[in-house]
């Protein structure tokens, strides 16, 4: 069992918009059509303030069959993504109490930040070409590489198969020097307890080309700049 505050936190979208209404069929997750089916998606105990279970219906199931409930023996953990968990608690009566009932759905738990904090996540890709043996390319260039880090990766959970993404960094803007492009670091900007030292960036490093449709088997490093 699990408390109704689980998985609502998120990030705010520019014009506050809740997160309420479509986007999760594509991804093979519940619809919100036919969460509606039945009044909640979650299966809510209100005197003791925790979940029960969860409704769940096959994404391919026929519309007119009702959701099965699968109770649980100990905690409800919800990681849908940061669109489709706010909108599974709003569906289940988790949410801002005005939205709620302005979509005649009972008020389980006011809990006003749910799916109000959702913004764009920009990303800026530049790619370089790089040699074969720097990037992925070379995991299709011939079966001994590809079987080679098959084996790394089954032994010793490492190499290229170990994840997409090389690298991932995050700083705060303020914190670049203009002069130098380096990134102030001492006990003050590391501090995670401050809020300005919250990143405002993030820098992916993806060893492998993102748009095959631009540059077809060209072997590329990717460098995603992203603002949170």
């Amino acid at each position: 069992m699990q408390h109704y505050a689980a998985g609502a936190a998120a990030k705010d979208r520019p014009n506050g918009a809740p997160a309420l209404g479509g986007g999760c069929k594509e991804r093979g997750q519940m619809s919100e059509s036919k969460m509606l089916e039945h009044d909640e998606s979650l299966n809510l105990d209100n005197s003791r303030n925790v979940v029960l279970g969860v409704y769940a219906q096959p994404a391919r199931q026929s519309m007119t069959q009702k959701p099965h409930l699968i109770k649980a023996r100990r905690k409800v953990i919800l990681t849908a993504g940061a669109i489709c968990t706010p909108q599974i608690l709003q569906l289940s009566g988790i949410g801002q109490r005005q939205l709620l009932e302005s979509l005649e759905i009972p008020v389980a738990r006011d809990l006003p930040g749910v799916g109000m904090y959702l913004a764009d996540h920009s990303l800026f890709p530049v790619s370089v070409k790089v040699p074969i043996h720097d990037s992925l390319r070379h995991l299709v260039a011939g079966p001994f590489q590809a079987a080679k880090h098959v084996l790394l990766f089954a032994t010793i959970g490492q190499e290229w198969l170990q994840s997409a993404v090389d690298r991932a960094i995050y700083f705060k803007t303020s914190h670049i020097n203009e002069e130098t492009g380096e990134i102030q670091v001492d006990e003050t900007t590391l501090d995670p307890h401050k809020s300005e030292n919250i990143p405002d960036a993030e820098l992916l490093l993806v060893p492998v080309g993102t748009k095959l449709d631009i540059y077809p088997g060209k072997s590329l490093f990717i460098f995603q700049v992203c603002l949170n």
